[in-house]
């Protein structure tokens, strides 16, 4: 590209905004000769670009993780391109100008209004940097981003005296040091030392290079689930677990000025419950480890050294391991621990005695055990040294083997669908996000489900301020038109079930009817080729025909029998075998 030489002198005169009626042209001048093609529209005019810069600042939660394709068919962007281009019924980016139809265009304004609006970036340094804005400028109540720490891996194993080798510490190991996030409006720390039941979860969409830690519950009031807590951290280690509750506890006491209760350590016998009774979580080992250091913890720093133990009349409760803790509180998640059993490589019996483990009470757990490791071979065995290896997630399936009061088990949860069913649905704000991109849209939905859950609450009495910005009314709007009780829920729940169950019996039956069909096909072909090789005993094409048919009819045999050993379909359909 060679650059042409031009003397020309082009002058344009826009008339005042004031007088646009009266004069709606605009008088071009040119001085001197133009000889040259006029030059590509390239470059954005500063005034729109002015104008697309103070709407991307409007973009709020969605600016930080903007792309030139989001921002095209972001709904405030097409609103924009409607009021600004009436004339046009479909308006896209390039009718308010051609050069919006490059992309790299784009990304460079949306860049630069990310830089303007996070002048820190959006990794780690603008996370710090937009606490420190929250903590200058927003009022004590609704400060959303809690604690932003980072320290060596060496300072953070000095934090436990447990930490076992196995646990990985970095998610990335190119990680140098850990990285903890936790956000947790003020209002949440009130909440939860009203929760008796909680479920914890760890996702990995959201941020890049961290996982996201959730603890949760639900609103018996307001009939709706709550986050009370959401962490970012790059570590699933005992330790790093550990840590994170350490600083969830400070965080509740420094809210409310109450730390956070727990059944079996704070309740003063086994009928009267205090503190949180039941916590679901899957068989996450960093997680369970990390809570139960936390556990011992609180026994050695809060509780005195003689406090007996509820469970064991000749312990006392700085006397219980780490273990000892989780047996008398944590759960697991019956959907993970099923899962697990239906890709275990046994047979079909064997998978049936692992689910029959996960009871109040087994009539014979030990068999149970020992049909399991002999009967389910090298897979069997190690399903089983998996759950003696955790030290916690027999007790955590059976009643009977923990130390958790019946009435409690009952009462709780048995799965962490609740936990699944929020990271599932906060993933709808985005994943893959960047720090900052998370947080503002974490901040938004957890906002929002805040305010959801106060508008729900049973409007008792109502009062009248002037000052609206500091009036809380509880209004007794509920968030659905039907409200979810707990028969709605258990109702709903025994229709999927009878769902579910009607289909696989459907779906059995279905299977029946084929592999009938076949070996109904099999034995005519091996029928008619016995009568035809009988005819004609000499001819080798037909002995060839009737061994192959006897073949194909065995392995179809063969099938069906194997059929018949575990799936029974509904009853409608039997299989067939011929007389």
């Amino acid at each position: 590209m060679s650059q042409i030489s031009c003397t020309s002198k082009i002058t344009v005169y826009v008339p005042l905004p004031d007088y646009h009626k009266d004069c709606p042209k605009v008088l071009v001048v040119c001085c001197s000769s133009h000889s040259h093609p006029i030059p590509l529209p390239s470059t954005t005019p500063a005034l729109l670009k002015r104008e697309l810069q103070n709407l991307l600042q409007d973009f709020d939660q969605d600016l930080p993780d903007l792309t030139p394709r989001r921002l095209l068919r972001h709904p405030l962007f097409r609103s924009y391109l409607k009021k600004a281009l009436p004339h046009i019924s479909f308006p896209i980016g390039m009718d308010l100008h051609p050069s919006l139809a490059n992309l790299d265009h784009l990304a460079s304004i949306i860049n630069h209004a990310v830089k303007n609006q996070y002048p820190e970036g959006t990794g780690w340094s603008g996370v710090h940097a937009l606490h420190e804005i929250q903590m200058q400028t927003t009022h004590p109540s609704d400060i959303y981003i809690r604690i932003v720490e980072e320290m060596t891996w060496a300072q953070l194993e000095l934090f436990g005296e447990y930490q076992d080798p196995t646990d990985p510490l970095p998610l990335n190991s190119s990680d140098q040091t850990f990285w903890i996030i936790i956000c947790m409006n003020p209002q949440r720390s009130h909440d939860l030392l009203q929760a008796t039941a909680v479920q914890s979860d760890i996702a990995f969409k959201r941020v890049t290079g961290y996982k996201e830690f959730e603890l949760v519950s639900f609103d018996r009031q307001s009939l709706s689930s709550v986050v009370y807590c959401r962490a970012l951290l790059n570590s699933q280690s005992a330790v790093a677990h550990k840590y994170l509750f350490h600083k969830l506890r400070q965080l509740v006491h420094a809210d409310t000025g109450q730390y956070i209760q727990y059944r079996h350590l704070h309740s003063p016998d086994l009928i009267h419950h205090q503190g949180i009774h039941h916590w679901g979580i899957d068989q996450d080992r960093g997680q369970a480890k990390g809570l139960s250091l936390h556990l011992q913890d609180i026994v050695r720093h809060e509780l005195s050294p003689s406090t007996p133990d509820l469970h064991d009349s000749t312990k006392t409760l700085a006397q219980l391991t780490a273990y000892d803790h989780l047996h008398r509180l944590v759960r697991l998640c019956y959907v993970h621990v099923e899962r697990n059993i239906k890709k275990a490589k046994v047979p079909e019996s064997v998978k049936q005695d692992m689910q029959s483990l996960m009871c109040i009470q087994h009539p014979d757990w030990d068999g149970t055990l020992a049909r399991i490791a002999q009967e389910g071979g090298t897979a069997g065995r190690d399903w089983i040294d998996d759950k003696i290896r955790s030290k916690f997630a027999f007790q955590a399936i059976c009643q009977a083997q923990s130390h958790i009061p019946l009435d409690v088990w009952r009462a709780g949860d048995t799965s962490t669908n609740l936990s699944e069913g929020l990271h599932a649905d906060v993933n709808r704000e985005g994943i893959q996000c960047s720090l900052i991109g998370a947080l503002r849209r974490g901040q938004h939905y957890d906002l929002m489900r805040l305010k959801s859950q106060q508008a729900c609450r049973p409007l008792y009495s109502i009062a009248i301020i002037l000052i609206p910005s500091q009036v809380h009314m509880d209004v007794g709007i509920l968030a659905r038109n039907r409200p979810t009780t707990h028969f709605l829920t258990q109702k709903r729940s025994i229709k999927r079930l009878s769902r579910h169950r009607t289909e696989s019996l459907n779906k059995a039956d279905a299977t029946i009817i084929k592999h009938n069909q076949l070996l109904r096909k099999r034995h005519d072909q091996l029928q008619n080729a016995q009568e035809q090789a009988k005819a004609s005993p000499q001819d080798q094409r037909l002995r060839q025909r009737l061994s192959k048919s006897r073949t194909e009819y065995q392995k179809q045999h063969d099938k069906s029998v194997a059929l018949a050993g575990h799936h029974s379909g509904s009853g409608k359909e039997t299989l067939w075998f011929p007389v």
